[in-house]
């Protein structure tokens, strides 16, 4: 018996209907586990499609969106099993047309993997309830409220979540309710006390427009990485932390890395373990940085970027004492130190003149 049974053994069925939650259809699979749980059920869904002939052929252009509404409805279902949940698992969700109007997941599709679901023995459902009462003029009843259908994953479907490793007490560490709207993070500048390093405690901020803007542009790095399938590692979505928001200088320039959030986040994976993911079915690399700067100026002034055994791209003509190390230094270094190059004064050189094709060529003038 789950937690949530055990809390729920007294209340009666009326009772757990009333105050079942809300199916948003909006959960996103956060674990490798959860993914290869919703791609199993996407598969079982498509073929009770084409044996009950609401399909000739498994589906092509809306295998994504049937993916995405299997992935929302299973995330609902299992997060209102978590233990401590008085409705005992139920959800509600109206199967009235025009309540997907505009929504991430169609009536079409929504019904579909209801009326398979229930077929296959995977959920249990109670139907549309009307509540009626006298009208005031006629005394003809009228319906006064009506509760949507309600759904809930039966043992079946349970048992199969559990062979993915996925149970009543762990199901927040699979499925994530959506991604964060507020990804930014703010937190007071760390200290030391007693020889101990204390991480600054994140604090509210205000929401200036600077603030919107970085805001925005997380937003829509999560909706862009939210099309996609990750695979070999956990990410719910990123976050942006800011550090030494205590400090009157503070201007969001302080901090701003990207954190996957979770202990069991892909950035906590080892090196050889990320290496191991995929996007999409493709594997991942990851880029250095550090060593990408003259790429990136490239890009940044729109100049072409040969690379061969016969063009060196650090075969820079200002470069003395040698070609790759002290164009390497010079474009790595935010500072220059006594008897090191002008970083600033050197970096301006070098988007002023670059070899192309064995010409010195002026980026400053768009030639």
């Amino acid at each position: 018996m789950s937690g949530a049974e055990r809390i729920n053994k007294k209340r009666s069925l009326g009772e757990q209907l009333r105050d079942a939650r809300y199916a948003t259809l909006d959960c996103r699979a956060a674990s490798d586990n959860a993914n290869k749980l919703v791609d199993c059920l996407t598969d079982e869904v498509i073929r009770w499609e084409i044996r009950y002939g609401r399909r000739r052929r498994g589906r092509r252009s809306g295998a994504e969106k049937l993916r995405a509404a299997v992935t929302g409805l299973l995330g609902d279902l299992l997060l209102a099993r978590k233990s401590g949940d008085k409705a005992n698992g139920w959800v509600y969700r109206s199967m009235q047309a025009q309540g997907f109007t505009g929504k991430r997941v169609s009536y079409r599709t929504f019904a579909s993997i209801v009326d398979a679901l229930k077929d296959l023995n995977l959920v249990e459902h109670r139907a549309p309830v009307n509540f009626w009462v006298a009208g005031f003029d006629s005394g003809k009843k009228v319906v006064h409220s009506r509760f949507a259908a309600r759904f809930r994953a039966n043992g079946k479907l349970l048992k199969l979540s559990r062979e993915y490793g996925i149970t009543d007490t762990n199901v927040e560490d699979h499925f994530i309710e959506g991604l964060s709207k507020d990804p930014l993070v703010l937190k007071t500048t760390s200290r030391r006390a007693n020889g101990r390093k204390e991480r600054g405690r994140p604090i509210k901020f205000e929401r200036t427009t600077k603030a919107e803007i970085l805001r925005h542009h997380v937003l829509r790095l999560n909706s862009f990485l939210d099309e996609h399938v990750i695979r070999g590692g956990t990410h719910r979505g990123f976050i942006r932390v800011f550090n030494n928001g205590d400090d009157p200088d503070f201007n969001w320039n302080k901090g701003g890395r990207l954190y996957s959030p979770g202990e069991d986040s892909y950035q906590q994976l080892p090196r050889e373990a990320r290496l191991h993911m995929t996007i999409n079915g493709k594997p991942v690399c990851e880029i250095d940085v550090r060593a990408s700067y003259l790429t990136i100026l490239h890009a940044l002034h729109n100049v072409p970027f040969e690379v061969s055994h016969d063009h060196d791209p650090y075969d820079i003509s200002w470069s003395k004492g040698g070609r790759k190390n002290p164009t390497s230094r010079r474009l790595g270094r935010s500072s220059g130190n006594l008897g090191r190059p002008n970083v600033a004064r050197e970096r301006s050189r070098y988007r002023n003149h670059v070899r192309i094709d064995g010409e010195q060529r002026s980026l400053s003038s768009g030639a």
